[in-house]
């Protein structure tokens, strides 16, 4: 995939905007941000809601390999994916 040639400063911007959510404060919060804002909350009482958590990080490539299909860590290229699952109530 080509690189955007329409925004020379995002890479910069990107950097700045993770450094305030880094990854200790992501394990301490149960990774809060990205579960609360970008979907729907826990109930208290009753009901399992479906959740979708946002990440936000390096992409990864699918490499063949003897022992079958292994995902690399793609540290020249970004990405935004979603897990979907669901949880329980509180």
């Amino acid at each position: 995939m080509a690189k955007s040639s329409g925004w020379h400063e995002a890479g910069a911007l990107m950097a700045h905007v993770q450094q305030m959510d880094p990854g200790d404060y992501r394990d301490a919060t149960g990774d809060w941000r990205n579960r609360a804002a970008h979907g729907i909350s826990q109930h208290f009482e009753f009901g399992e809601v479906e959740r979708v958590t946002r990440r936000v990080g390096f992409s990864e490539t699918k490499v063949e390999g003897h022992g079958g299909v292994e995902f690399k860590e793609d540290r020249a290229r970004k990405s935004v994916s979603y897990v979907f699952g669901g949880y329980d109530a509180l």
